[in-house]
């Protein structure tokens, strides 16, 4: 199961992510990205109709009370304040636009990097996730039939 980008914009993400497990089969993978840390709350998050950034350690208890167990995560770091301040700006001023733009620019980029999933170096959950990323990318498996979470 692929979530990218989703839980943020949930205001029930903890159903979503119970939905998820109830039709995700024993030994299932959920891979997902998200915002983190809501001390980078910004311009872009309220344009993108954001409603949370979690903290990290908060996201992981969601994902394993959901009944995953976590297997390792990545991380990016937050961009250029300018062009977050861009990227918001586009985004109010011309949704359908800057839309398009995502979906034949963007997007593209995105399914490539998809393909390049394997190649992530991943970090074990049990690291902390650093104050300077401004999202994170985990898998988690969903626990076996009968086996503790």
């Amino acid at each position: 199961m692929l979530a990218f980008e989703v839980l943020e914009h949930v205001e029930d993400d903890t159903g979503l992510l119970d939905e998820i497990a109830r039709v995700s089969s024993s030994g299932g993978v959920l891979i997902l990205s998200t915002p983190v840390h809501a001390s980078m709350w910004s311009p872009l998050d309220d344009a993108c109709g954001h409603v949370r950034r979690d903290e990290p350690e908060v996201l992981f208890e969601k994902v394993r009370a959901a009944g995953f167990e976590i297997g390792g995560y990545s991380w990016t770091a937050a961009g250029s304040s300018r062009i977050t301040k861009l990227r918001a700006k586009a985004l109010t001023s011309n949704r359908r636009l800057s839309t398009a733009f995502v979906q034949t620019l963007i997007f593209p980029f995105h399914a490539a990097y998809q393909r390049m999933f394997a190649k992530v170096g991943w970090t074990p959950p049990a690291d902390p996730v650093p104050f300077e990323a401004d999202d994170v990318m985990l898998w988690a498996t969903r626990a076996l039939e009968g086996s503790p979470v």
